[in-house]
């Protein structure tokens, strides 16, 4: 949003906007309330292993959020999602839901090896994590918080760092704004009728 064109606050402010569908994923992946069985995520209440949770997905025709990535890969492995789970190993005394969503990756990966977990999302499955498990709060707190949708605090507040740095190094460099082929990007126009109904990490 940059290109010499929009100040600096309205330039990041702009690119806030556009983080809804991200911050939506997000949410879905951190399992809100209406998918809460028992205070604790529906998918370590009902049962389904991670095999059959990858499986129900696929029989579905759902896309599970969180998992893929365009560059990185098994043996090109994203940093920030070691460093987060590292920390999170060390300093949470369980961590039953990044647990679950490892193992999950581990049956997407053995399909193609792009099919890792996101830094966002494992940000996100820590974050429950973090709020059932460490001790600091009652399960009536952390259903609140996620409620509130606090998650999507700390990921706002990274993405606009992250902006304010583009946009300071491409005034810098004098670049323009990047634009990509028209013609490499394809647009899915299904019947809205029919909505696909992206899969939610639980």
């Amino acid at each position: 949003m940059s290109g010499f064109v929009y100040s600096l606050p309205r330039s990041v402010n702009l690119h806030v906007l556009c983080l809804g569908l991200t911050a939506l994923a997000l949410s879905a992946s951190a399992c809100p309330g209406d998918v809460y069985l028992d205070r604790r995520p529906a998918c370590l209440c009902t049962g389904l292993t991670p095999r059959e949770f990858v499986d129900q997905a696929g029989k579905q025709n759902q896309l599970i959020s969180g998992i893929c990535h365009k560059i990185k890969s098994v043996n090109n492995a994203d940093l920030c999602v070691e460093l987060v789970e590292e920390y999170v190993r060390k300093n949470l005394p369980s961590h039953s839901l990044l647990d679950y969503a490892l193992a999950v990756e581990k049956v997407t990966t053995a399909k193609k090896d792009t099919l890792i977990l996101n830094v966002d999302v494992c940000i996100a499955v820590c974050f429950v994590d973090l709020l059932h498990d460490s001790g600091a709060f009652t399960p009536e707190e952390a259903d609140e918080y996620i409620r509130i949708d606090t998650l999507n605090g700390p990921f706002v507040l990274g993405r606009r760092i992250g902006f304010l740095g583009h946009h300071l190094d491409q005034e810098r460099l004098r670049a323009p704004l990047y634009r990509h082929p028209a013609d490499d990007i394809f647009i899915n126009m299904a019947d809205v009728s029919q909505p696909r109904v992206l899969g939610k990490m639980h």
